[in-house]
């Protein structure tokens, strides 16, 4: 927002209250608050992306680790890898905040699932 009223000293409570359709980002792709809009009362959201990075750990520790048992580390380590590069592309290429916010969680899970089959299966072989 302060790149866009820079131009034009406005207040942001004054700001906010402009019609959405009268202003424009000067560039649209440059971050996630531009690409999904998040000023006027939803900067709270690119917390709770960060956030997020951590509920993605809990849950990739967890499930990863539950599958690796049964199946096996190798398995699991191709799986996370898997995932987590489809998650990250789906990521990049989301066109709402919601999505973005499932795939960062799922592809931050996957990762952890990775380290952790990494971890395992070199300890293993020493």
């Amino acid at each position: 927002c302060s790149a866009v009223r820079s131009a034009t000293p406005i207040s942001e409570q004054a700001f906010c209250a402009l019609e959405r359709s009268s202003w424009r980002w000067a560039n649209s792709n440059a971050n996630l608050v531009t690409s999904y809009d998040l000023a006027c009362g939803k900067e709270w959201l690119v917390d709770l992306l960060n956030s997020l990075v951590f509920v993605g750990l809990a849950i990739g520790g967890t499930a990863f680790g539950a599958v690796s048992d049964p199946f096996g580390r190798k398995f699991a380590l191709y799986l996370c890898t898997a995932l987590a590069a489809a998650a990250t592309a789906l990521q990049a290429l989301a066109p709402a905040f919601w999505m973005h916010a499932v795939c960062r969680v799922t592809a931050t899970a996957a990762l952890q699932g990775q380290a952790l089959a990494d971890v395992v299966l070199c300890t293993e072989i020493v």
